[in-house]
């Protein structure tokens, strides 16, 4: 937020960000978290978190995010296997598309 702010003016940039985690993160940290999440997703064009995890269940962060911000330039994605790094992200920036035509 910080780079954006005072290099990258959301006026004269086009934003994208994307945090990819495994979900590991202090529940205590969560509500933190979520709020820069949502500045984020203020200012930028499209936003995602990517969750990188094998199987079980949305980490405690994922789950908190998809509660919290329902936005159409926020995405929550999980990826399991290596195979759909690619798709994911695809479908990740079209949702951009979806939005601006």
């Amino acid at each position: 937020l910080d780079l954006i702010k005072t290099l990258y003016p959301p006026e004269l940039w086009n934003i994208y960000g994307v945090h990819c985690s495994d979900g590991e993160n202090y529940v205590s940290d969560n509500e933190r978290a979520v709020n820069a999440y949502k500045e984020l997703v203020e200012i930028a064009n499209l936003v995602g978190f990517v969750e990188i995890k094998s199987g079980g269940a949305w980490s405690t962060i994922g789950n908190s995010l998809r509660e919290a911000i329902k936005d159409p330039h926020f995405q929550v994605v999980k990826i399991k296997e290596r195979d759909q790094v690619w798709p994911r992200f695809i479908d990740f920036m079209n949702c951009d598309k979806k939005y601006r035509e």
